[in-house]
């Protein structure tokens, strides 16, 4: 199953490769000026289906860095880039069973706003809930969170585009003397793939941890619904 990324009216997105660039370049003519350049930004104008395929749209876009009039071109779906941490499944991961359950039971009936870290020292993302009231979405409340989310995912649609998890962190008990024992541990610890063994330094003393990861709920197979298609 695959489950391809739409874009929203009015949304500023590139393309996916530099080959495409050059095809709708190649098509202009390359000497246009303020014609279309290499990783131009474009704004989706409209959505259209593809006669040509079943399931299949193609997307409208205008070059957003030319003096108008604009140029406006045709492309397939599947040429347009995805935003940075947009992913077809995504994953939470929960501190005990009980938070666990509210994301299931609760948040997935509310729908769910997923966020990127911008901060590249600390990648990864972050989801919140849609507010019961006015059905907005809640900012994570850090800076390194833009104000613009990765997307919206609506409640019909979150058994089908999350995992959930309990992730649990113990630091490893390992015994003052025995090197062959002490290997013996790790190796059992690495040996469990929902296991992932790291160590850090607390002045100059090795000291390892071991997260585990227990999966309560796992993303239901889905077909065209809402915005979202697979294949």
């Amino acid at each position: 199953m695959t489950i391809r990324y739409i874009p929203n009216i009015n949304d500023r997105v590139k393309l996916r490769l530099w080959e495409q660039y050059t095809s709708l370049m190649q098509e202009e003519g390359f000497d246009i000026p303020n014609g279309l350049v290499i990783w131009a930004w474009l704004r989706v104008d409209d959505i259209v289906e593809d006669e040509s395929s079943v399931n299949c749209w193609k997307v409208i876009v205008t070059h957003m860095d030319a003096d108008k009039p604009r140029k406006t071109y045709t492309v397939p779906m599947a040429w347009i880039n995805p935003p940075l941490g947009w992913k077809p499944i995504y994953d939470i991961y929960c501190k005990d069973i009980e938070q666990a359950r509210n994301v299931i039971h609760d948040w997935f009936n509310r729908g769910i706003t997923c966020w990127t870290s911008h901060d590249m020292s600390s990648m990864g993302s972050a989801f919140t809930p849609l507010e019961k009231e006015t059905n907005t979405e809640q900012h994570p409340g850090h800076w390194k969170y833009t104000n613009n989310p990765i997307e919206i995912v609506p409640s019909l649609m979150c058994r089908q585009r999350f995992n959930v998890h309990i992730l649990t962190t113990t630091e490893v008990k390992l015994p003052d003397k025995g090197k062959r024992e002490r290997k013996k541990i790790l190796d059992t610890l690495r040996s469990d793939p929902t296991n992932y063994v790291y160590h850090m330094f607390d002045f100059g003393n090795r000291i390892y941890y071991c997260e585990h990861t227990e999966t309560i709920f796992t993303h239901e197979e889905c077909g065209v619904c809402h915005g979202y298609w697979a294949t």
